[in-house]
Protein backbone atom coordinates (compact mmCIF):
# COMPACT_ATOMS: atom_id res chain seq x y z
CA UNK A 1 0.00 0.00 0.00
CA UNK A 2 0.96 3.12 -0.55
CA UNK A 3 3.04 5.18 2.71
CA UNK A 4 3.79 8.56 4.08
CA UNK A 5 7.11 8.94 5.39
CA UNK A 6 8.07 11.63 7.65
CA UNK A 7 12.04 12.87 7.75
CA UNK A 8 13.38 13.82 10.80
CA UNK A 9 16.05 16.94 11.20
CA UNK A 10 17.33 14.52 13.85
CA UNK A 11 17.80 11.18 11.80
CA UNK A 12 18.07 12.07 8.12
CA UNK A 13 19.72 15.84 8.74
CA UNK A 14 18.00 18.17 6.97
CA UNK A 15 17.87 21.68 7.88
CA UNK A 16 15.50 23.58 5.92
CA UNK A 17 12.50 22.67 3.04
CA UNK A 18 14.90 23.22 -0.14
CA UNK A 19 17.76 21.69 1.04
CA UNK A 20 15.64 18.58 1.33
CA UNK A 21 14.25 19.01 -2.25
CA UNK A 22 17.61 19.65 -3.51
CA UNK A 23 18.77 16.06 -1.87
CA UNK A 24 15.66 14.20 -3.55
CA UNK A 25 16.14 16.46 -6.65
CA UNK A 26 19.39 16.57 -7.13
CA UNK A 27 21.67 13.49 -5.09
CA UNK A 28 19.16 10.85 -4.84
CA UNK A 29 19.03 10.15 -8.12
CA UNK A 30 22.68 9.37 -8.59
CA UNK A 31 22.53 6.57 -5.91
CA UNK A 32 21.53 2.83 -6.05
CA UNK A 33 19.81 3.41 -2.75
CA UNK A 34 17.72 5.77 -0.61
CA UNK A 35 20.02 5.72 2.42
CA UNK A 36 17.27 6.42 5.35
CA UNK A 37 15.25 3.49 5.47
CA UNK A 38 15.36 0.99 7.93
CA UNK A 39 13.49 -2.05 6.22
CA UNK A 40 11.86 -3.27 9.52
CA UNK A 41 9.65 0.33 9.12
CA UNK A 42 8.59 -0.46 5.28
CA UNK A 43 8.03 -4.58 5.11
CA UNK A 44 4.21 -3.80 3.24
CA UNK A 45 5.58 -1.72 0.88
CA UNK A 46 5.17 -3.47 -2.25
CA UNK A 47 6.62 -2.70 -6.12
CA UNK A 48 5.42 -0.01 -7.81
CA UNK A 49 3.96 1.67 -4.65
CA UNK A 50 4.27 5.01 -3.94
CA UNK A 51 5.96 6.74 -1.07
CA UNK A 52 5.43 10.24 -0.11
CA UNK A 53 7.57 12.31 2.17
CA UNK A 54 6.89 14.89 3.84
CA UNK A 55 9.22 17.55 6.21
CA UNK A 56 8.04 19.77 8.83
CA UNK A 57 4.41 18.89 7.72
CA UNK A 58 4.69 19.84 4.17
CA UNK A 59 4.78 17.09 1.30
CA UNK A 60 8.48 17.45 -0.23
CA UNK A 61 8.54 14.35 -2.55
CA UNK A 62 7.08 11.12 -3.54
CA UNK A 63 8.34 8.50 -5.29
CA UNK A 64 7.79 4.90 -6.70
CA UNK A 65 9.59 1.93 -4.96
CA UNK A 66 11.42 -0.21 -7.15
CA UNK A 67 10.99 -3.73 -5.52
CA UNK A 68 14.85 -3.58 -4.47
CA UNK A 69 16.22 -3.91 -0.75
CA UNK A 70 19.89 -3.24 -1.54
CA UNK A 71 22.73 -3.77 1.44
CA UNK A 72 25.09 -0.93 2.32
CA UNK A 73 27.72 -2.22 4.47
CA UNK A 74 29.22 1.27 5.60
CA UNK A 75 25.96 1.80 7.53
CA UNK A 76 25.04 0.95 11.15
CA UNK A 77 24.13 -2.67 10.90
CA UNK A 78 20.89 -2.26 12.40
CA UNK A 79 20.10 0.35 9.39
CA UNK A 80 21.75 -1.31 6.32
CA UNK A 81 19.02 -1.49 4.08
CA UNK A 82 18.05 0.68 1.72
CA UNK A 83 15.16 0.75 -0.55
CA UNK A 84 15.49 1.72 -4.51
CA UNK A 85 13.42 4.48 -5.85
CA UNK A 86 12.51 5.57 -8.93
CA UNK A 87 10.34 8.29 -10.75
CA UNK A 88 11.46 10.69 -8.08
CA UNK A 89 9.12 13.81 -7.99
CA UNK A 90 9.30 17.30 -6.20
CA UNK A 91 6.26 18.46 -4.36
CA UNK A 92 5.89 22.20 -3.91
CA UNK A 93 2.86 23.11 -1.57
CA UNK A 94 2.83 26.22 0.92
CA UNK A 95 -0.15 24.10 2.78
CA UNK A 96 0.43 22.26 5.61
CA UNK A 97 -0.68 17.77 6.36
CA UNK A 98 -3.18 17.25 9.19
CA UNK A 99 -0.31 16.22 11.16
CA UNK A 100 -2.82 14.55 13.46
CA UNK A 101 -4.22 12.20 10.90
CA UNK A 102 -0.62 11.41 10.45
CA UNK A 103 0.70 10.10 13.61
CA UNK A 104 3.42 8.01 13.34
CA UNK A 105 6.96 8.65 11.49
CA UNK A 106 5.66 5.71 8.81
CA UNK A 107 1.76 5.71 8.21
CA UNK A 108 0.52 3.55 5.54
CA UNK A 109 -2.16 5.30 3.25
CA UNK A 110 -4.89 2.67 4.58
CA UNK A 111 -8.19 5.07 4.87
CA UNK A 112 -9.90 7.04 2.94
CA UNK A 113 -9.21 10.37 5.63
CA UNK A 114 -5.27 9.66 4.86
CA UNK A 115 -5.85 9.52 1.23
CA UNK A 116 -7.99 12.35 0.85
CA UNK A 117 -5.37 14.51 2.83
CA UNK A 118 -2.76 13.69 0.59
CA UNK A 119 -5.03 14.13 -2.36
CA UNK A 120 -6.11 17.84 -0.96
CA UNK A 121 -2.43 18.73 -0.74
CA UNK A 122 -1.34 17.25 -4.28
CA UNK A 123 -4.56 19.66 -5.51
CA UNK A 124 -3.32 22.78 -3.61
CA UNK A 125 0.25 21.63 -5.49
CA UNK A 126 -0.84 21.49 -8.44
CA UNK A 127 -2.70 24.69 -8.17
CA UNK A 128 0.31 26.85 -7.04
CA UNK A 129 2.06 24.91 -9.65
CA UNK A 130 -0.46 26.59 -12.18
CA UNK A 131 -0.32 30.14 -10.60
CA UNK A 132 2.94 30.45 -12.10
CA UNK A 133 1.19 31.83 -14.88
CA UNK A 134 1.92 35.34 -16.19
CA UNK A 135 -1.41 37.47 -17.90
CA UNK A 136 -2.91 34.38 -18.94
CA UNK A 137 -0.16 32.78 -20.16
CA UNK A 138 1.21 29.60 -18.97
CA UNK A 139 5.11 30.19 -18.16
CA UNK A 140 8.17 28.92 -17.04
CA UNK A 141 9.61 30.32 -14.12
CA UNK A 142 12.53 31.62 -16.61
CA UNK A 143 9.69 33.42 -18.43
CA UNK A 144 8.14 34.86 -15.39
CA UNK A 145 11.82 36.23 -14.63
CA UNK A 146 12.38 37.56 -17.77
CA UNK A 147 8.94 38.89 -17.76
CA UNK A 148 9.53 40.68 -14.42
CA UNK A 149 13.14 41.71 -15.63
CA UNK A 150 11.63 43.83 -18.85
CA UNK A 151 8.90 45.26 -16.39
CA UNK A 152 11.25 46.64 -13.89
CA UNK A 153 13.69 47.96 -16.68
CA UNK A 154 16.61 45.57 -15.87
CA UNK A 155 18.08 43.33 -19.06
CA UNK A 156 16.75 40.43 -19.75
CA UNK A 157 19.80 38.53 -20.68
CA UNK A 158 19.61 37.89 -16.99
CA UNK A 159 17.52 35.22 -17.45
CA UNK A 160 19.91 33.11 -19.29
CA UNK A 161 22.91 34.35 -17.28
CA UNK A 162 21.40 32.15 -14.37
CA UNK A 163 21.67 29.18 -16.76
CA UNK A 164 25.57 30.03 -17.59
CA UNK A 165 26.20 30.21 -13.72
CA UNK A 166 24.50 27.04 -13.02
CA UNK A 167 26.97 24.96 -15.56
CA UNK A 168 29.75 27.32 -14.11
CA UNK A 169 29.51 26.14 -10.70
CA UNK A 170 28.56 22.30 -12.28
CA UNK A 171 32.20 22.22 -13.58
CA UNK A 172 33.60 23.53 -10.59
CA UNK A 173 32.69 20.60 -8.89
CA UNK A 174 30.63 22.65 -6.80
CA UNK A 175 26.61 21.39 -6.27
CA UNK A 176 24.66 20.40 -9.17
CA UNK A 177 22.23 23.66 -8.78
CA UNK A 178 19.70 24.56 -11.70
CA UNK A 179 19.03 28.08 -9.95
CA UNK A 180 15.29 28.26 -10.86
CA UNK A 181 14.23 25.41 -8.69
CA UNK A 182 15.73 27.76 -5.85
CA UNK A 183 12.73 29.77 -3.96
CA UNK A 184 14.46 30.91 -0.76
CA UNK A 185 16.26 34.39 -1.42
CA UNK A 186 18.33 33.37 1.40
CA UNK A 187 19.74 30.33 0.11
CA UNK A 188 20.36 32.24 -3.11
CA UNK A 189 22.44 34.27 -1.28
CA UNK A 190 24.70 31.63 -0.23
CA UNK A 191 25.17 30.24 -3.48
CA UNK A 192 26.04 33.30 -4.76
CA UNK A 193 28.64 33.77 -1.92
CA UNK A 194 29.75 30.91 -3.03
CA UNK A 195 29.95 31.42 -6.66
CA UNK A 196 32.34 34.63 -6.00
CA UNK A 197 34.49 32.98 -3.27
CA UNK A 198 35.71 30.69 -6.35
CA UNK A 199 38.75 32.64 -7.97
CA UNK A 200 38.05 31.48 -11.13
CA UNK A 201 34.77 32.57 -11.49
CA UNK A 202 35.11 35.66 -9.55
CA UNK A 203 37.74 36.99 -12.07
CA UNK A 204 35.18 35.43 -15.23
CA UNK A 205 32.90 37.95 -12.91
CA UNK A 206 35.15 40.78 -13.02
CA UNK A 207 35.76 40.51 -16.66
CA UNK A 208 32.42 40.74 -17.71
CA UNK A 209 32.19 43.74 -15.72
CA UNK A 210 29.86 42.25 -12.85
CA UNK A 211 27.31 40.50 -14.96
CA UNK A 212 26.90 37.45 -12.76
CA UNK A 213 26.80 39.52 -9.82
CA UNK A 214 24.07 41.66 -11.13
CA UNK A 215 21.70 38.37 -12.55
CA UNK A 216 22.40 36.92 -9.00
CA UNK A 217 20.92 40.15 -6.96
CA UNK A 218 18.27 41.05 -9.64
CA UNK A 219 16.59 37.13 -9.16
CA UNK A 220 17.14 37.64 -5.61
CA UNK A 221 14.88 40.84 -6.09
CA UNK A 222 12.80 38.37 -7.78
CA UNK A 223 12.06 35.41 -5.46
CA UNK A 224 11.73 38.30 -2.40
CA UNK A 225 8.81 39.65 -3.92
CA UNK A 226 7.36 36.13 -4.34
CA UNK A 227 7.90 36.01 -0.91
CA UNK A 228 5.08 38.80 -0.41
CA UNK A 229 2.64 36.09 1.42
CA UNK A 230 5.40 34.74 3.66
CA UNK A 231 4.12 36.57 6.82
CA UNK A 232 1.03 34.86 6.05
CA UNK A 233 2.41 31.45 5.69
CA UNK A 234 4.51 32.26 8.70
CA UNK A 235 1.64 32.85 11.21
CA UNK A 236 -0.25 30.38 9.19
CA UNK A 237 2.73 27.30 10.33
CA UNK A 238 3.25 29.05 13.91
CA UNK A 239 -0.63 28.59 14.79
CA UNK A 240 -1.14 24.94 12.45
CA UNK A 241 -3.88 23.32 14.87
CA UNK A 242 -2.78 24.50 18.24
CA UNK A 243 -5.86 26.47 18.72
CA UNK A 244 -6.12 27.93 22.03
CA UNK A 245 -2.81 29.25 20.87
CA UNK A 246 0.30 28.26 23.57
CA UNK A 247 1.97 31.41 25.25
CA UNK A 248 4.91 30.83 22.71
CA UNK A 249 2.51 30.56 19.76
CA UNK A 250 1.13 33.92 20.67
CA UNK A 251 4.79 35.34 21.20
CA UNK A 252 5.84 34.32 17.92
CA UNK A 253 2.95 35.49 16.14
CA UNK A 254 3.10 38.94 17.57
CA UNK A 255 7.26 38.73 16.98
CA UNK A 256 6.57 38.30 13.19
CA UNK A 257 4.19 41.18 12.69
CA UNK A 258 6.70 43.53 14.90
CA UNK A 259 4.52 43.60 17.99
CA UNK A 260 4.77 42.02 21.61
CA UNK A 261 7.76 40.92 23.68
CA UNK A 262 10.41 40.43 21.36
CA UNK A 263 10.18 44.41 20.15
CA UNK A 264 9.52 45.56 24.09
CA UNK A 265 12.67 43.25 24.80
CA UNK A 266 14.82 45.02 22.18
CA UNK A 267 13.42 48.76 23.26
CA UNK A 268 14.63 47.89 26.50
CA UNK A 269 17.73 46.83 25.76
CA UNK A 270 19.26 49.33 23.61
CA UNK A 271 16.58 52.27 24.29
CA UNK A 272 16.86 53.79 21.18
CA UNK A 273 18.83 52.92 17.49
CA UNK A 274 21.45 50.12 18.42
CA UNK A 275 23.90 52.33 15.70
CA UNK A 276 22.93 55.93 16.04
CA UNK A 277 21.36 56.20 19.41
CA UNK A 278 18.07 57.84 17.89
CA UNK A 279 15.60 57.94 20.50
CA UNK A 280 12.23 58.23 18.88
CA UNK A 281 10.93 55.02 19.59
CA UNK A 282 7.86 54.35 17.68
CA UNK A 283 10.40 55.04 14.20
CA UNK A 284 12.44 52.39 15.02
CA UNK A 285 12.09 49.02 13.48
CA UNK A 286 12.84 45.82 15.55
CA UNK A 287 15.12 43.77 13.13
CA UNK A 288 16.11 39.98 13.46
CA UNK A 289 19.83 39.40 12.78
CA UNK A 290 19.58 36.21 11.36
CA UNK A 291 16.18 36.09 9.52
CA UNK A 292 12.96 35.21 11.02
CA UNK A 293 13.20 32.67 7.72
CA UNK A 294 16.16 30.82 8.92
CA UNK A 295 15.77 30.67 12.93
CA UNK A 296 14.57 28.23 14.94
CA UNK A 297 11.89 29.43 17.76
CA UNK A 298 13.61 29.67 20.26
CA UNK A 299 16.83 32.05 17.83
CA UNK A 300 13.34 34.16 16.85
CA UNK A 301 12.31 35.03 20.39
CA UNK A 302 15.96 36.03 21.65
CA UNK A 303 16.96 39.51 22.87
CA UNK A 304 20.60 39.32 21.36
CA UNK A 305 19.02 38.08 17.73
CA UNK A 306 17.78 41.83 17.14
CA UNK A 307 18.79 45.22 16.95
CA UNK A 308 16.69 48.35 16.77
CA UNK A 309 16.98 50.24 13.87
CA UNK A 310 16.12 53.42 12.40
CA UNK A 311 14.36 52.10 8.88
CA UNK A 312 17.42 53.70 6.35
CA UNK A 313 19.56 50.92 8.63
CA UNK A 314 16.96 48.22 9.11
CA UNK A 315 16.30 48.46 5.02
CA UNK A 316 20.16 48.43 4.29
CA UNK A 317 20.89 45.38 7.41
CA UNK A 318 18.26 43.19 5.50
CA UNK A 319 19.26 43.55 1.88
CA UNK A 320 22.97 42.61 3.37
CA UNK A 321 24.55 46.44 2.37
CA UNK A 322 25.78 46.59 5.81
CA UNK A 323 26.55 44.16 8.68
CA UNK A 324 28.74 44.20 12.06
CA UNK A 325 32.39 42.69 12.96
CA UNK A 326 32.54 40.84 16.18
CA UNK A 327 33.74 43.87 17.72
CA UNK A 328 30.54 45.79 16.74
CA UNK A 329 32.20 47.81 13.96
CA UNK A 330 30.20 48.39 10.67
CA UNK A 331 30.98 46.59 7.76
CA UNK A 332 29.87 48.18 4.32
CA UNK A 333 28.85 46.63 1.37
CA UNK A 334 31.38 47.23 -1.31
CA UNK A 335 28.48 47.28 -3.99
CA UNK A 336 26.93 50.76 -2.10
CA UNK A 337 28.57 53.34 -3.66
CA UNK A 338 28.06 56.97 -2.22
CA UNK A 339 27.24 55.40 0.51
CA UNK A 340 27.51 58.62 2.81
CA UNK A 341 24.38 59.99 0.85
CA UNK A 342 22.62 57.13 2.73
CA UNK A 343 23.89 59.05 6.31
CA UNK A 344 26.70 55.93 6.67
CA UNK A 345 29.98 56.40 8.34
CA UNK A 346 32.70 54.19 8.64
CA UNK A 347 33.38 54.63 12.62
CA UNK A 348 29.67 53.58 13.42
CA UNK A 349 29.38 51.04 15.68
CA UNK A 350 27.26 48.88 17.89
CA UNK A 351 27.71 47.37 21.60
CA UNK A 352 27.42 43.84 21.27
CA UNK A 353 27.85 41.30 23.85
CA UNK A 354 29.07 37.17 23.48
CA UNK A 355 25.56 36.40 22.65
CA UNK A 356 25.24 38.35 19.42
CA UNK A 357 28.25 37.72 17.97
CA UNK A 358 27.05 33.74 16.69
CA UNK A 359 24.22 35.78 15.21
CA UNK A 360 25.99 38.30 13.68
CA UNK A 361 28.35 35.69 12.27
CA UNK A 362 25.49 34.69 10.40
CA UNK A 363 24.29 37.27 9.02
CA UNK A 364 28.10 38.19 7.59
CA UNK A 365 28.29 34.63 6.26
CA UNK A 366 24.76 34.23 4.74
CA UNK A 367 23.21 37.81 3.97
CA UNK A 368 26.36 40.31 3.77
CA UNK A 369 26.88 41.58 -0.02
CA UNK A 370 30.94 42.22 0.81
CA UNK A 371 32.06 38.86 -1.84
CA UNK A 372 35.33 40.76 -2.07
CA UNK A 373 36.37 40.23 1.32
Amino acid sequence: MDTLFRLSQNIEGFSNIDETKYFFNNILPERDNNHFFNVNRLLQIKPNEIIYFAYAGYLVAKATFAGEIIEDYDRDPKYNFGHKLTNIQIINSNQKLNTKIFSTRTTYLDTKEKLDEIKRILDLSSKKNSSSSYQGENLTKEQVFEKWLILNNRPSRYSKTLHTISNDLKKEHYKDYDLYSVDNSHTLQKIKKDYLSIKKLFEKNKRGQNMYNSAFNRYIDFLKETEEDFLLDDIEKIIGHDIPLSTESKNLVKCRIGQGNFRDSLINYWKGCAVTKFDKIELLIASHIKPWSESTNSERLDLFNGLLLTPNLDKLFDKGYISFDNSGNILISSELNNYSLLGLKKEMAIEIKEEHKKYLEFHRNEIFKDYNQ
